[in-house]
Order: structure tokens, then C-alpha cells, then sequence
């Protein structure tokens, strides 16, 4: 059974259907970022969730305390198949980035959930909920365990965490049965990818701010919808952005869908922290042969890595070129040797190598795109000499 079956019927079992519903473009005030695009492209671009903000508006109850926390599954396509990724995020995750707000009311502000992930293509379905759990020791240790086996895989590195994707599933989905577990909100939702040339739907895959209120759905019109505006990451209501002032009447949910066109912690992966520092050792070990071989390492690695999406990895091959022959220049420069390759025998090595390309292959690059960062990877290195 699908982990979306089995939270639909979770979901269903909520006293009332809680309020959920996207903040307004117009209403995100100072949202702009650099490198967050509007739409995904499929196969071009990245998608990350982050956390703007969370409040439970009642850390106590009577003789009772809770601990919050909330849970992200996303379904999407990787590698060709659509997997199941969850998230839990507790009591380790958001301890250092509590924040009072006022009598037992605590709220936490602006965590990464998930991502940056490569978008494929089709729907991203995605289950968030906002849960608080009765702090026992024998609860508090179940979530921190949970969010230990988590931890300790790279979620942003999508093949490798689905190494424990399922079995956390698994154990996701026995943790919400808990009898110590309430569900205060949680929504369901697919996001469609945008289709042609008509307008958008209202729940197409496009970058929004999504709010969760543990208000019934029925009690908040239109008009009141309209008072909710997003500062700097934060909730807040009122007519106008400069008198709006913080929410603080019910528990929340506010999180963010960004797509990304570029990863900036490419630096993480194996090409990088292995592949290219054995080139750039190599090379100042004085073996520029063998540090040629570890760059086509290097670049061999970068393109078969499933995380990277295309034109991101095309403009990393032409950065590592790009800085093997800075290096190599202030190598020859400190110790003297062979003069900086020239222009002439770069244009042989790289003319060399696109004729060893089939016929196919270069057909395949040229229909790949017609932007010069959409290329086939095998024409992008044949370019660079690699």
C-alpha cells in the first residue's frame, strides 16, 4: 500500500477539515531571490521544500506538554520511477531554531525539509502535516530515532537516500498510528506539471507558499484569505502589508516550494571532494598526464551523477576545464616546464574528439536543445578536451 493511501485516511480522520490554501504572489513581501526561478523545468532545474515557519499555539495542556513536529512525504520521479521520500522533522531538527512566541506558543523558522532535487518531469505529490506528541521519554526517544536513521543519510543526494526511503516509510507510517501522536493539520495535494499554452491551474507545479490553519476550512472566506501576507519568511495578517501584524490565533504550517536553477552544494558530491582533489593533488605533484586523467575522471563522474541536472553539469565540465588550466598555467609558472598548452593544440585535442563521436550522438546533442547549455554532455566534454 501507498504511503498517500495510507495519510488519506489519516488525513480523513481530522474532527474538522483544516483551512489550506496558497498565499498570494502579490502578498509575498521581499520574497525575491536569486537563482529561484518561477516554474520546473523538467530535466533542467531543481526543486527544494523549506519550512518558513511552524507554530503550535499550545506547548501545554492541564498537566500535559507537547513537543511538535511535522512530516513531509514527496512523490516524484527519479530515475525514471516515481519514489516516495519522507521526511521528519522533531525535536533534534528544530531545537536550536525555536523561537517564543508568547505564553506556551512556540514557533520555528525557516528549515530546509527536502531538496534540491532534480525535477524530471510530471506531478510532484506531496503529504505535509503538523503533529505534536505527548513528551514521555518513551515518545520523544521513538521521533528522535526516526529522525536519527534520517539524519544520517544526505537527503539532498536523492540515490542515496532512497537506500532507507521505504524502510522509513515503514516506520513513519506505525509512528502516526500512535496512540500519543495528534495530527493538528495535514494536507494532501498534487501539484500538476504546467501543460501548454492555456492558463494555470490553481495547482500547478510552479514555486508558491503553501499555509496549513488549524481553523475549519468552512469559517475562513475568501476576504480573510486575502489578509494573510508572507515577511521576510513570516505569517502575518492584516488589510495592508505595513500595519499587518504576526498570526498568533492558531497553529500553523507555512512552507515554501522553490524551484532552484542551479545546486550550490555541488561541492559535496564524490566528483568534487574526491574526483577533483585528487586532480588538482596530481597535478601539483607535478604529473600533468595523470592529472589529466583524474579531470576526465573528474568530468566522467560529474556526468553520471543522477543528482546533477544537465545544464547545471554542462556549465560545472566548462568551470572544471576552466580552473585544471588555471591551475596548470600557475603550476608551470612557480616550477617552470612545458609552456601553457596552445590555443592551436586545445582546438586538435577538442577536434579529435568530436570526430570520435558517432554520427548519432552529435545528431542527439543538436535536437537536445537549442540553448547552448542544454548540450549532450558528450559534446560539451569532446569541446572541452576531456
Amino acid at each position: 500500500m501507498s504511503f498517500f493511501t495510507y495519510v488519506d485516511r489519516l488525513i480523513r480522520q481530522q474532527s474538522s477539515v483544516p483551512a489550506a490554501f496558497t498565499i498570494d504572489d502579490d502578498h509575498l513581501v521581499d520574497s525575491g531571490e536569486e537563482g529561484v526561478e518561477r516554474f520546473l523545468q523538467p530535466q533542467a532545474s531543481y526543486f527544494e521544500i523549506r519550512l518558513k515557519q511552524m507554530m503550535l499555539r499550545h506547548q501545554r495542556e492541564y498537566w500535559r506538554e507537547f513537543r511538535p513536529f511535522c512530516t513531509f512525504v514527496a512523490g516524484f520521479i527519479h530515475n525514471g520511477r516515481v519514489q516516495e521520500m519522507p521526511f521528519v522533522i522533531g525535536p533534534q531538527r528544530l531545537g536550536d531554531q525555536a523561537a517564543a512566541a508568547g505564553g506556551d506558543a512556540v514557533e520555528y523558522r525557516n528549515v530546509r525539509v527536502a531538496g534540491p532535487f532534480p525535477y524530471e518531469g510530471d506531478d510532484l505529490q506531496l503529504f505535509c502535516a503538523l503533529s505534536r506528541l505527548e513528551a514521555n521519554n518513551w515518545a520523544v526517544q521513538a521521533l528522535s530515532l526516526l529522525e536519527t536513521v534520517a539524519k544520517a543519510f544526505d537527503a539532498s543526494k536523492v540515490t542515496r537516500y532512497l537506500d532507507i526511503a521505504a524502510p522509513l516509510v515503514q516506520g513513519l507510517e506505525s509512528f502516526l498510528g500512535m496512540d500519543k501522536v495528534e495530527l493538528r493539520l495535514g494536507m494532501q495535494q498534487v501539484y500538476e506539471q504546467p501543460v501548454g499554452r492555456g492558463g494555470l491551474r490553481p495547482n500547478a507545479l510552479r514555486a508558491r507558499h503553501e499555509l496549513l490553519l488549524n481553523v475549519p476550512d468552512h469559517t475562513l472566506d475568501s476576504a480573510a484569505r486575502q489578509r494573510f501576507w508572507v515577511k521576510e519568511g513570516r505569517l502575518f495578517y492584516g488589510d495592508r502589508p505595513e500595519t499587518a501584524q504576526p498570526y498568533r490565533e492558531a497553529d500553523f504550517l507555512l512552507f515554501e516550494l522553490r524551484p532552484l536553477r542551479d545546486r550550490g552544494d555541488y561541492t559535496t558530491f564524490d566528483f568534487h571532494t574526491v574526483n577533483w582533489q585528487e586532480t588538482v593533488k596530481a597535478l601539483w605533484d607535478g604529473g600533468e598526464k595523470l592529472a589529466e586523467q583524474k579531470l576526465r575522471l573528474t568530468a566522467a563522474a560529474l556526468v553520471q551523477c543522477r543528482d546533477i541536472v544537465r545544464p547545471q553539469r554542462n556549465n560545472l565540465l566548462r568551470w572544471y576545464r576552466q580552473q585544471f588550466d588555471k591551475e596548470l598555467a600557475e603550476y608551470q609558472k612557480m616550477f617552470g616546464g612545458t609552456a601553457v598548452r596552445s590555443t592551436h593544440e586545445m582546438a586538435a585535442r577538442r577536434d579529435e574528439r568530436v570526430a570520435a563521436l558517432t554520427s548519432e550522438t552529435l545528431a542527439q546533442a543538436a535536437l537536445s536543445g537549442d540553448a547552448e547549455r542544454d548540450l549532450a554532455p558528450e559534446l560539451v566534454m569532446a569541446e572541452l578536451g576531456f
